[in-house]
């Protein structure tokens, strides 16, 4: 050895794929890809296995292709993405066990260690962080194009804005409220008073409140979340109360997000491909739309309760959105499904990439109607009458100006819009 002594170090975990599952389709072939992962901590609290499963068309997958991260609901095995004909990547990977809201263990449980002798540390991030980063380095991965389905337990994947583009799923965003996720919670982490005096980073109770985040991080761009109320997301005995708490702050510091409790028009946009949602593109953050339910102040008692509807009617065109240093523009509609025609709506440009507000900076705005679009052939889809005269195509119908808040965001308040096209422009006041 003339090179003298070599430093010896331990390579990342790398999952080791054991079976391959095809499924014949159509026009190509579905493979379910199992691999073994090994771990131990941050990944995993202490030295475990997981399952880990890549599911996609080889004969259809795009270059560079979307993937969609799956998380497991209840149990400590992968949910495997159904066979079907698809452009995308799906991973689906495990939590640990005792099922820890995907959000983490104290290190010291199933070991000799004290409390006092362990911390808190967020194990399923951690691992899921490691699995995408791996996922884009054993296939052609668009890193614009990372999503994950946060259903119910724990939404930790909302701070990772600079991973994942877009969220959907029940996202309960405080753990501590409802009987069964407080009873768990102080069953495996301990009582919120074991971590008196600990750093926030080691507090669950800390670490997983998304609302008191999201309120203490306006600047930071979070993925678009599509929250909903369905498919057994059990909020009453899970805890509804806090979801209007994070709904208000949501558009309190005006982050782009959709809640209903059923399936909404600007879902289904976004689900069809109508609307693109990338990393390295800017999308409109709504807020107080008239045309909104009321989710009520958490009494299951009051409101429309997670019934409610927020921002699921208004769509935009995404080749719409241009971007200057100065300047930033869009075009939006309301659906041709909603219950009425106009409605007002606060806007925000959010995750832009050239226009940059400055903190209170004047800006001027206009909304030109363009014209409604083609009434489709179905007459049950056919939209609501419109009483009285609509402005001409191409008439500017409202202007006005805005200041940038201390965070550098421009919004528009109370936006007018209808069925029609309404192209809005926002330009620095010069």
């Amino acid at each position: 050895n003339t090179a003298g002594p070599i430093e010896q170090r331990r390579a990342a975990p790398s999952p080791v794929m054991y079976k391959e599952i095809a499924t014949p389709l159509r026009k190509a072939r579905h493979l379910q890809r199992w691999y073994s992962y090994w771990t131990d901590q941050p990944l995993s609290p202490w030295p475990a296995r997981y399952d880990v499963i890549v599911s996609h068309c080889p004969e259809l997958l795009a270059k560079p292709a979307p993937l969609h991260v799956g998380r497991s609901g209840w149990n400590s095995w992968p949910v495997p993405a159904r066979a079907n004909e698809t452009s995308g990547l799906h991973l689906a990977h495990a939590s640990d066990m005792p099922v820890e809201f995907h959000s983490g263990l104290h290190d010291a449980m199933g070991t000799l260690k004290g409390f006092d002798g362990g911390k808190w540390q967020p194990f399923f991030t951690n691992r899921q962080d490691a699995l995408v980063r791996w996922a884009s380095g054993a296939f052609a991965v668009d890193a614009n194009r990372v999503s994950a389905n946060v259903g119910a337990w724990g939404c930790l994947e909302l701070k990772h804005g600079d991973v994942f583009c877009y969220l959907n799923g029940w996202a309960l965003t405080e753990l501590t409220k409802g009987f069964q996720s407080w009873g768990r919670a102080v069953g495996i982490w301990g009582h919120p008073r074991r971590y008196a005096g600990r750093p926030p980073e080691e507090n669950p109770y800390v670490g997983t409140n998304l609302t008191d985040w999201v309120e203490s991080h306006p600047r930071v761009e979070l993925p678009f979340l599509n929250m909903y109320a369905r498919g057994g997301s059990h909020w009453t005995e899970m805890g509804w109360p806090p979801a209007p708490r994070f709904l208000h702050v949501m558009i309190k510091t005006k982050r782009a997000f959709v809640y209903s409790g059923r399936t909404n028009p600007l879902e289904a946009a976004i689900n069809k491909g109508v609307i693109r949602i990338r990393l390295n593109e800017s999308l409109p953050a709504l807020g107080n739309c008239s045309l909104d339910g009321n989710p009520g102040e958490g009494d299951l008692r009051s409101a429309e309760n997670f019934g409610a509807q927020l921002n699921g009617y208004v769509l935009w065109d995404s080749d719409s959105i241009r971007e200057k240093q100065d300047s930033w523009e869009i075009t939006l509609r309301i659906d041709e499904s909603s219950y009425h025609p106009t409605c007002t709506v606060d806007l925000t440009p959010r995750r832009c990439q050239r226009f940059k507000g400055a903190p209170g900076g004047r800006y001027v705005w206009t909304n030109t109607l363009l014209g409604r679009l083609p009434k489709p052939a179905k007459p049950a889809d056919t939209p609501l009458a419109v009483k009285g005269d609509s402005p001409a195509p191409g008439k500017r119908v409202q202007q006005g100006t805005a200041k940038a808040d201390a965070h550098g965001l421009v919004t528009i308040e109370k936006l007018a819009l209808t069925k029609g096209r309404h192209h809005v422009v926002i330009r620095a006041s010069r």
